[in-house]
């Protein structure tokens, strides 16, 4: 689910996101959406 939305996403640092999730499945998830959504909330 964190790749489905990180894929949608205006995040400038997209493909590092999407790294991150891939080769940390569980972690990488919960980094995504503790501090790569952070843009998208303000």
């Amino acid at each position: 689910m964190a790749i489905i939305d990180c894929a949608k996403s205006d995040n400038p640092n997209k493909i590092v996101w999407i790294v991150v999730i891939i080769l940390l499945p569980f972690l990488g998830s919960i980094l995504y959406f503790i501090f790569g959504r952070r843009n998208t909330w303000a």
